[in-house]
């Protein structure tokens, strides 16, 4: 299933059996259809900058004398790969909150027929994994076979279901991202970045109605803009 990416976008990252990560990856709407094209740089980006540095990561901020408590500050870490740089931090969550996955299993007699169905998250988190494996990512709820898929394993006495339940913990803070294309990325695809706003727009839609019909007033410049100014992350300032 091909991953579809916004501006705003929200994952749960599972760090080990019972813990996971809320992560928000933000893009700059400039940003968004290059990486709709290109999604495979994200699941580059989680496995190899964010997965091995991720204990790291999650005590950056506790374990930076420069990061008064209640300041808001974040000691931002940043990442430049070929295709992209990334900036991570973390941040204080609004909400706590859990998650459970629901395992059924379907007792014939003697044998037993498990059915797998993940939690249900939130209703903006992605249902697709980040990655295939299940070990690693919140499974999405999967569709339960229907009682006739099992005709197999079918007597007269009904089944009995059996239901259990994995709490899974997760993280006090947040897993902040922010990626940006690299120059080398921008050159090689320049139409990917260019973004048309509402003004933009606008214009146009004046362009085409009769001179007479609208009051006269000045054609501001075009607002059509590629990704060459305003990142949305920078290097740390010395203070």
């Amino acid at each position: 299933m091909r991953r579809s990416f916004a501006s705003r976008n929200v994952f749960f990252l599972r760090i080990s059996a019972y813990a996971i990560v809320h992560v928000v990856l933000y893009l700059d709407q400039r940003h968004v259809r290059w990486m709709n094209e290109n999604s495979d740089i994200f699941e580059h980006v989680i496995q190899q900058v964010i997965r091995p540095r991720i204990f790291e990561i999650l005590t950056s901020d506790k374990s930076s004398p420069n990061i008064p408590p209640g300041t808001g500050r974040h000691n931002a870490q940043e990442f430049v790969l070929d295709t992209c740089k990334v900036a991570v931090y973390m941040q204080r969550l609004d909400d706590n909150y859990g998650l459970l996955i629901k395992h059924r299993k379907l007792s014939f007699g003697g044998q037993s027929v498990p059915l797998d169905s993940g939690s249900q998250a939130d209703a903006e988190v992605p249902r697709a994994s980040v990655v295939k494996e299940e070990d690693e990512y919140v499974p999405a709820s999967q569709d339960e076979p229907a009682v006739d898929d099992l005709d197999e394993h079918a007597t007269d006495a009904k089944p009995r279901v059996d239901v259990t339940y994995d709490n899974l913990r997760i993280s006090e803070r947040k897993l902040v991202m922010v990626i940006e294309p690299s120059q080398s990325e921008i050159e090689a695809n320049p139409s990917l970045f260019v973004v048309e706003d509402d003004e933009e727009r606008e214009k146009i839609q004046l362009r085409k109605e009769p001179v007479g019909s609208r009051a006269w007033a000045p054609v501001a410049p075009s607002s059509s803009r590629m990704r060459s100014d305003t990142p949305l992350f920078r290097g740390q300032s010395p203070d």
